[in-house]
């Protein structure tokens, strides 16, 4: 998710915060943004400075979708989505505060996570529809395929046989004889 200013497009959605969140504050009147799980594919400096995320992980904490190739049936999917607080300087922020910059921070406040997919009843069920007569579909054809060639081959051998048996057998010499002077 990039922001406004590194990719233009997004101006029309109001990314106009750092990389790797998306601007809800319009939608839900409040300064809410959503980004992926500890701030995954974000900007750098927004991780380092919330203590006791976990360490981003493209591999469990991204959105993944697994589809069955032939049906276009979904197996699997997992999607997830942190909710972040954007919390403003204000003028007493120094005071309370010390340690807090005085530029917006981004705070988590929650977690969503989404799953759905075949569970193992269903996709046993799948497999027996879908890939056991696909199975038996290629196994017959094949067959067919053999049935089809050997048939190719006595066919020939037979009109071979027939061909020949009607010719004489040639009896010309194969070195012709030298005439005599």
């Amino acid at each position: 998710m990039l922001n406004a200013k590194s990719n233009p497009i997004n101006a029309g959605f109001y990314s106009f915060g750092p990389d790797g969140l998306l601007n809800l504050t319009s939608v839900v009147n409040a300064p809410i943004m959503i980004s992926k799980p500890s701030f995954l594919d974000g900007a750098e400096w927004l991780n380092d400075e919330v203590k006791g995320l976990p360490q981003a992980n493209s591999s469990s904490m991204d959105t993944n979708v697994w589809i069955e190739p032939l049906t276009g049936c979904l197996v699997d999917a997992l999607k997830q989505i942190q909710v972040n607080i954007m919390i403003s300087s204000w003028n007493y922020t120094s005071i309370v505060f010390k340690e807090l910059r005085q530029e917006a921070r981004y705070i988590p406040i929650a977690l969503v996570q989404e799953t759905g997919g075949m569970d193992e009843d269903l996709l046993a069920r799948f497999k027996a529809k879908v890939f056991t007569p696909r199975a038996i579909m290629v196994a017959v054809l094949w067959s067919v395929m053999g049935v089809c060639a050997l048939c190719s081959v006595a066919f020939l051998a037979v009109l071979l046989t027939y061909l020949n048996k009607d010719r004489a057998p040639d009896r010309a010499p194969i070195i012709p004889a030298q005439e005599k002077y």
